[in-house]
């Protein structure tokens, strides 16, 4: 009859453990002459690696085995002990006492491991939407999908998932648009839960940096915006002037409440951003989500323009906004992703199922359109379709950021309520 006994992870982190059978003082045959067996590993126990003791009354522990569990995981062992075939005469009379003992250590999970975890029950090879169960909240859904593009990012989908983030000290203020691959790797993705407000993408006056027009350019590395957000009056937590309006015009700005603090500032990682764009954009051959995924990783941009920037802040990219969909009201997400963003309007009503959308307004991505003689337009997502509008036109300005990959969820759910703590 064996012995049994079931280990349970308590916790949110992965815990190694070490299981060891330890030889009380008491005993008197020697250890080399028992045989153990582990579930359905058997040994000889001198034979086994000798490891620290951990009881008082131990004269040996030798270890049995090693794992790890994953959060709230089970796991249950049969051990069985008797004597050795070979045992010399010697061993009669002899006694053996024993006690197992587990020893563990905690793995913290990273941010990004964390929300991988959520779906590790999913396909990864499907772009369907998967529901996290034993997850409910009545205000939003614990719903992702995988985008199925080269680097099959795992993203969240729907109208109102549950991916809001205290970030910034800003409660709620911020979401996770996915766990993205980058030049530096996997990295968490976020941006901010409300626009910062509406401003030009770039503005400068004519024969200014890169501008050749009135318009300003599309040439983000060259870009007011760019600065604002990342040396400027936001990055800064400062008020100032941004940029609104043709010829270099401003407006006065004020980020002295919701600037980035020193330690949001500590947990971004500067990450290689892809600057590629597209001139044609709005027919199902070169529009679709996976199109644009395409685009802004490639080298199509205008005359001479730098194909990457390294920094901190940025926008969404148009393909974020067209894998966030779970669903059309008669249409599946497959069926969102063969449409493309352009016609994300009237009949094909993807974006109703899309949480990035903001109704009725413009917002600012950050790829340029790549045309062969004109360079001041960006892609934007007016209202529901991904088109395109000037620099220097007014949009919503969401700022997104990847984070440092030792950043970890420290609490929360991930709820408007209870927001998921970043740290």
């Amino acid at each position: 009859t064996p012995y049994t006994f079931t280990l349970k992870n308590e916790c949110n982190d992965k815990a190694n453990y070490q299981i060891n059978l330890e030889t009380l003082a008491e005993s008197t045959l020697d250890i080399n002459y028992i045989k153990v067996k582990l579930n359905d590993e058997i040994s000889v126990l001198g034979n086994n690696d000798a490891v620290t003791k951990t009881l008082d009354n131990a004269t040996d522990s030798r270890m049995l085995e090693t794992g790890t569990l994953n959060a709230k995981e089970v796991k249950s062992y049969t051990l069985n002990i008797w004597l050795s075939y070979d045992a010399p005469n010697e061993t009669m009379n002899k006694t053996f006492e024993s006690k197992i003992t587990v020893t563990t250590s905690y793995h913290a999970l990273t941010a990004v491991e964390t929300i991988q975890n959520l779906a590790v029950g999913a396909d990864s090879s499907s772009t369907d939407v998967y529901t996290v169960p034993d997850k409910t909240s009545d205000s939003c859904t614990y719903t992702l999908a995988y985008d199925g593009t080269s680097d099959n990012n795992l993203r969240y989908v729907g109208a109102n998932p549950c991916n809001y983030v205290t970030f910034n000290e800003e409660k709620a203020g911020w979401r996770i648009i996915g766990i993205l691959n980058t030049p530096e790797g996997q990295r968490m993705k976020l941006i901010r839960t409300n626009s910062l407000g509406n401003y030009s993408w770039d503005n400068k006056a004519r024969g200014t940096g890169s501008s050749t027009s009135s318009y300003g350019s599309n040439d983000w590395t060259d870009s007011i915006l760019k600065e604002v957000l990342n040396n400027g009056a936001y990055y800064n937590k400062t008020s100032g002037t941004c940029p609104y309006g043709r010829n270099g015009a401003t407006t006065s700005c004020d980020f002295t409440s919701n600037g980035l603090t020193e330690a949001a500032k500590n947990q971004i990682d500067t990450i290689t951003w892809k600057l590629g764009g597209t001139a044609n954009y709005n027919s199902s051959s070169n529009g679709l989500a996976s199109h644009w995924y395409t685009y802004e990783r490639g080298i199509t941009v205008y005359k001479g323009r730098p194909k990457e920037w390294p920094g901190k802040v940025g926008l969404m990219y148009p393909s974020d906004y067209g894998y966030a969909t779970s669903s059309g009201t008669s249409m599946n997400r497959a069926s969102c992703l063969a449409e493309e963003l352009y016609s994300w309007i009237g009949a094909n009503d993807c974006y109703l199922n899309d949480w990035l959308l903001e109704s009725s307004n413009k917002q600012w991505t950050v790829s340029p359109r790549a045309y062969s003689w004109n360079n001041f337009f960006v892609f934007d997502v007016d209202s529901s379709q991904v088109t395109t509008y000037n620099a220097a036109g007014a949009a919503l300005v969401r700022p997104s950021v990847y984070l440092i990959p030792s950043t970890s969820i420290l609490g929360g759910e991930g709820t408007f309520e209870n927001p998921y703590e970043i740290g």
